[in-house]
This record gives C-alpha cells, sequence and structure tokens, in this order.
C-alpha cells in the first residue's frame, strides 16, 4: 500500500499559545482548528495551521502541545515554507521572538532564495522564494 497524498507535518511544543501567535504573525497562517482530549498518558491539546485560504484537507501545520511532558529539542524537524520575501519573514520573525539560523542566500542554479529561521522555541523553519516567474524548485 502506498500512500495517497502528504497532509500535515506536527512538531511538539512547549507553549501552544505563544507558538500560536508566532506561526499567525510570522508566516501568516491560519487557525483551521483546535484539538483536545485526555490520552493514557495525560493530556494532549493541538492547533491546526494551514496557509490563509488553503482547501479544506490540504497542507497543514499541526503544533502539538502535551501539559505533562518535556516537549523535544528543537531541531528534531525543519519546517519548509515558501514564501513571497525571505527578509521580510526574517525580520518579522526576528520581531516576534524567533532567530536567524542561516543567513538568506541565492541558490542561483535553482533561482531561489534561502534561509533557516527558528521558532520562539529553536524549531527549524525554512523559507524559500522563488525567483519572479519561477514557481517550483525543480
Amino acid at each position: 500500500m502506498t500512500a495517497t497524498s502528504f497532509t500535515f507535518t506536527k512538531i511538539i511544543v512547549g507553549d501552544l499559545a505563544a507558538a500560536e501567535h508566532f506561526y499567525t504573525t510570522v508566516l501568516g497562517l491560519s487557525v483551521m482548528g483546535r484539538f483536545a482530549q485526555d490520552e493514557q498518558d495525560g493530556r494532549m491539546e493541538e492547533t491546526f495551521l494551514s496557509v490563509a485560504g488553503a482547501p479544506q484537507g490540504g497542507s497543514q501545520l499541526a503544533i502539538v502541545y502535551y501539559p505533562n511532558k518535556p516537549s523535544p529539542a528543537a531541531g528534531e524537524a525543519i519546517t519548509g515554507f515558501v514564501v513571497k520575501n525571505v527578509d521580510a519573514v526574517i525580520d518579522a520573525a526576528l520581531g516576534a521572538g524567533g532567530i536567524l539560523v542561516k543567513e538568506p542566500h541565492d541558490i542561483a542554479e535553482h533561482g531561489v532564495r534561502v534561509a533557516v529561521i527558528g521558532d520562539i522555541e529553536g524549531h527549524l523553519i525554512e523559507v524559500l522564494q522563488f525567483a519572479v516567474g519561477r514557481t517550483d524548485p525543480t
């Protein structure tokens, strides 16, 4: 059996409200829904975020919080976003308490500008800007 689509990425955070604020402020993501449940080993709370205007069921970022468990060290995953302006996203991230992990740089052979930022807990986010007229990384 094979997968039929790639739908979401989940990261575990230590402060759900602060993470939600960071991703909606810096990347303009919209809250698609919230979910909470009590599990055998404790409570789990989750917020689903997506690019504004994206169709229901499209790619989402889920931020997950376990009140009774420590969150894993940042760097366990890199989440990637295509953005209109890498430098503007870096400025927004720094203004919202994020960090610059890898300076923006151009990769001419792929027609992209790319940088890596960290959210307020250090989770890595690669932001990629296509050159004018370019819409895919191939």
